[in-house]
């Protein structure tokens, strides 16, 4: 009687050893999947569709990973890119248009890329970016017209013209996004 005693603490310690391992796997592979979506900007499959995985065992409330992946997903909802990503994203496409934009254009081509600007009010968190770019973040706003361009960067057509003694850096790496300088026409 004592030996199959044993075996049975013997195969209830395996399996906790095994059921210890397999969660922590599963905690590895959780906080692989949402980094990966997170930096990779890929949409990422995060929470359960199978309804054996969205409830707890014998309870019918839902589990601590079902609960956990749609606080993912409420928290991704509201993410969108940061400064420093609407600059970039900015300036390509800026550049691809080879002239100053309207900021109505250029949200119309942020929605049409598919860009997350993220926020409870995602107009107002546009516009908010779109100020901070142009106080510090390399671009100038043009009045009339409300056009966008890049700092230190002449378009004459539209009276914007920066001296060679009053260039300032932009903190944007103008040479690999293809900008040309635009030189004023000859009288």
């Amino acid at each position: 009687m004592g030996s199959a005693y044993e075996n049975a603490l013997a195969d209830k310690e395996e399996l906790q050893r095994q059921r210890s391992q397999i969660d922590e796997r599963l905690s590895e592979i959780e906080t692989f999947l949402r980094l990966h979506a997170k930096y990779e900007k890929k949409p990422e499959r995060t929470s359960y569709s199978g309804s054996e995985q969205s409830v707890g065992p014998d309870t019918g409330k839902p589990s601590a990973e079902a609960l956990s992946a749609d606080s993912i997903d409420r928290e991704k909802s509201h993410k969108g890119v940061t400064q420093k990503e609407f600059n970039n994203h900015l300036l390509d496409i800026l550049v691809s248009a080879d002239r100053p934009l309207p900021s109505i254009e250029i949200r119309k081509i942020y929605q049409e890329k598919g860009i997350q600007i993220g926020g409870t009010l995602p107009e107002k968190n546009f516009s908010s970016k779109m100020w901070q770019a142009t106080k510090d973040g390399g671009f100038v706003r043009i009045q009339p017209g409300d056009l966008i361009w890049i700092r230190g960067h002449s378009y004459p057509s539209v009276g914007y013209i920066v001296e060679p003694d009053n260039q300032k850096q932009t903190g944007l790496d103008l040479n690999d996004a293809g900008l040309q300088e635009r030189v004023p026409p000859e009288e």
